[in-house]
Formats: C-alpha cells, sequence, structure tokens
C-alpha cells in the first residue's frame, strides 16, 4: 500500500507539481551554483529567475538546472557573483511521509484524486494476479478467477478514471483507446 501511494503521489507530481519560490544565494562565481535549491530534483524545471531582484521593471536571466555526477546544481547563462541573490520560481515534487514527523505538501482538495490513483494500481495488481490463476482443476474456479480479473481490472479503469476527472485531466490512456489527440501520432490540427 505504501509503494502504491508513493506512486499516487509521483504521477500527481507530473501532473499537478507544485510551484514554489526562493530567494537562492548563488555560492560560487561564476555560471555554476555551489548548492542547490532546498526542494529540487532532477524533475525539477526552472520557470523563472529575477535577477537583481526588485528592479522595476523586472529583469530575468535563464537559469537552468544542471545535472552532473555527484549532484545537481544550478547554471545560469551569464556569470553571477557570489552572495548574488536569485529569486527563482521552481518546480518540485510532492511529498506524503508520516511517522514522528509527518508531512503532507499534496492540497487538501486533491487528496481524495491520489487516493484513487493509488486504488487504480492496486487494483491493476489484483486484476494481474487473479487472470494469471488459470490451472484450476474444478471449472468454478476457474471461471470465480476469470471474473474477479475482470472486476478488478474494470475498478481499476474507474479509479484511473476518477483520478483523471478530478483534476480536469484527459487521461492519456482513454485518449489513445479512441484515438483520441495525441494517439498514434496525431497532432490536433493537423491536417492527413
Amino acid at each position: 500500500i505504501d509503494r502504491a501511494i508513493q506512486s499516487a503521489v509521483s504521477q500527481f507530481s507530473v501532473d499537478q507539481p507544485r510551484r514554489l519560490v526562493d530567494d537562492f544565494t548563488w555560492g560560487a562565481d561564476g555560471h555554476y551554483s555551489a548548492t542547490m535549491l532546498p526542494e529540487a530534483s532532477s524533475y525539477t524545471l526552472v520557470l523563472d529567475a529575477e535577477w537583481p531582484v526588485g528592479q522595476t521593471p523586472k529583469q530575468t536571466v535563464g537559469v537552468t538546472v544542471y545535472l552532473p555526477e555527484p549532484a545537481l546544481r544550478l547554471v545560469c547563462e551569464q556569470p553571477l557573483a557570489a552572495a548574488a541573490v536569485v529569486r527563482i520560481t521552481y518546480t518540485a515534487e510532492h511529498v506524503v511521509v508520516g511517522g514522528t514527523q509527518p508531512r503532507c505538501t499534496v492540497p487538501q482538495r486533491h487528496l481524495d484524486h491520489v487516493g484513487y490513483y493509488a486504488a487504480h494500481l492496486l487494483c491493476r495488481e489484483l486484476a494481474t494476479q487473479y487472470s494469471a490463476e488459470r490451472e484450476s482443476s474444478i471449472s468454478a474456479d476457474c471461471s470465480n478467477t476469470e471474473s474477479r480479473a475482470r472486476n478488478y481490472a474494470a475498478r481499476s479503469r474507474e479509479y484511473r478514471a476518477a483520478y483523471y476527472a478530478g483534476l480536469g485531466l484527459v487521461d492519456p490512456l482513454q485518449a489513445a483507446d479512441r484515438g483520441g489527440p495525441g494517439a498514434m501520432g496525431v497532432t490536433p490540427g493537423a491536417s492527413a
């Protein structure tokens, strides 16, 4: 269950990433920062970088995440001085942690939707488990197993649909099944 919840939180992070703003101190002279934004990961996108901070009109610089080994850093299109403060707007993954110091960044209105996605994953696993159980000596048990697999698969689709509907998004699998936009390389607005 914990694995399914974490997978659901990861999917939610893709569909509805957190948007954070930090005043980041550039820790070294040059194009590359010495450290990284506090909540950043390799999935982080830098949406905006204001430097110098507080100018009217607002001035921006190009900043992105640099993925060197062994640690993430930021890279700027122009060299910055150590201790320069850059106001960075960026995306971050959601966090759901229990235990002695619980933390949940999923908005309250979307907790059920994340639960629906976790339930979708669990029902899909149950459908797979029951569909693999074909060798039964009694034919009634075999048909019961097939019925279970079919029922769990249907429930999995319902939970997945509830997740995407709750977020106001189109389920990419349903769009592909129906030949909708993006299915089989079809681009919306493209002529044949």
